[in-house]
């Protein structure tokens, strides 16, 4: 029996992944600030609306208008999108004046992906949520239930996460065992210049590519070129 695959939206990625990422599986993309994780992610739920599967896209740091100016500006279609969310001190400020916590974020979640049938959800970045929270075993607790509630309501998705070094995984260092698979972006430095790469670090499941390739942000998005390998020197 084959296994379904869900598309990331980036053909090079789907290549590394066999077809695509295992469907019902919650995905961590890490990486350092500036290396197209919002891309990726918005990216995977474009593909979505191309395939018939509506998705709901969580901004937990952007104001949302300029989040969209940015992603048309890589060209990346928002026809059909569901989007959520908005800038940290916004989120914070409604969050003190409504005392909501990470269960009124998931149940919230949970009626727009139900009100909308999706099967994709992209959350960036779970940072956002996370650092609302006090103490490490409520975050872990919180990433938990959000991982749950995604797959519970029958969809594949995309978490997004900050990355302060190209070995290091996560910000509080257990969002990568949370997630049934890892993608890392990277920046590696070479003499005079940075590179962008990106390498599969976990998928659970299925065999995948374990090479560090070349990407690149264009104005089609976030490539990955698969027959690219990156050495630093």
């Amino acid at each position: 029996m084959s296994m379904q695959r869900v598309s990331t939206g980036v053909r090079g990625l789907d290549k590394m992944l066999n077809g695509g990422i295992p469907a019902g599986k919650i995905v961590l993309v890490t990486g350092p600030a500036g290396t197209g994780k919002t891309t990726l992610a918005a990216h995977f739920i474009e593909a979505g609306v191309r395939h018939g599967e509506p998705g709901v896209f969580i901004t937990m740091e952007e104001d949302r208008e300029k989040l969209k100016a940015d992603l048309q500006g890589v060209g990346i279609d928002l026809r059909g999108f569901t989007m959520l969310g908005g800038n940290a001190a916004e989120l914070e400020h409604w969050r003190r004046k409504v005392k909501a916590n990470w269960q009124d974020i998931i149940a919230e979640i949970g009626e727009v992906v139900r009100a909308n049938r999706a099967k994709r959800v992209a959350f960036d970045s779970i940072n956002g949520m996370l650092s609302m929270i006090e103490t490490p075993a409520q975050r872990r607790e919180a990433l938990l239930d959000l991982s749950n509630a995604i797959s519970s309501l029958g969809c594949t998705g995309i978490l997004t996460s900050e990355s302060h070094g190209r070995d290091e995984l996560s910000t509080w260092g257990f969002e990568e065992f949370v997630a049934d698979g890892v993608i890392s972006i990277m920046e590696i430095r070479f003499e005079n210049y940075f590179r962008h790469a990106i390498a599969i670090r976990k998928m659970r499941g299925t065999s995948h590519d374990r090479s560090i390739v070349a990407a690149e942000i264009t104005s089609r998005g976030i490539e990955v070129y698969p027959d690219e390998k990156v050495i630093s020197a």
